[in-house]
């Protein structure tokens, strides 16, 4: 893991004032929270109460600033080959964030070490591991999974949600 994240790093571009590169070290710089959110698969299953730590990417967002045209995030994970998008306002939701940890602990690598996207009230085709590029644009990109026939939006049903929880 000490080799990943060497050179690793999260750029921020496209649509924005002041484009941006940013290590595991500069991201932790800019002041973890903690968040106690569920998580929920398309498949019907979700884990509830999961201890997430990370940056909310409106902090992210608001050091980049966004031009006023830009509406979508497009996330490019590792490799090239998975891709989501997210509406700027849902990144921008309290609970939207650049997950750093799990449970205490740096994420496992299995879980999308060093960063990946959490935003609670999508399912977890929406939540990206492994994240290194994000982009704004003015167009919703169609990931990965929307390509097999997923929904682009990616919305938990609302009976799944629980209060807080999202």
């Amino acid at each position: 893991l000490e080799s990943i994240l060497k050179s690793w790093r999260l750029t921020v571009d496209g649509l924005v004032a002041y484009p941006g590169t940013f290590s595991f070290c500069d991201l932790r710089d800019l002041g973890l929270t903690d968040y106690l959110v569920d998580f929920h698969c398309v498949e019907g299953w979700s884990i509830y109460d999961v201890p997430w730590t990370g940056v909310p990417i409106s902090k992210l967002l608001d050091i980049v600033q966004p031009k006023d045209e830009a509406t979508f995030l497009k996330i490019t994970c590792i490799g090239g080959t998975y891709t989501e998008s997210l509406p700027i306002d849902v990144a921008r939701e309290d609970k939207s964030i650049i997950a750093m940890g799990i449970d205490g602990n740096t994420l496992p690598l299995k879980h999308g070490f060093p960063c990946r996207i959490v935003v609670p009230r999508l399912l977890g085709y929406k939540n990206p591991k492994y994240i290194e590029r994000i982009e704004l644009v003015t167009t919703e990109h169609v990931g990965f999974w929307p390509q097999f026939g997923y929904t682009v939006e990616g919305a938990v049903p609302p009976e799944r949600l629980r209060e807080g929880k999202f």
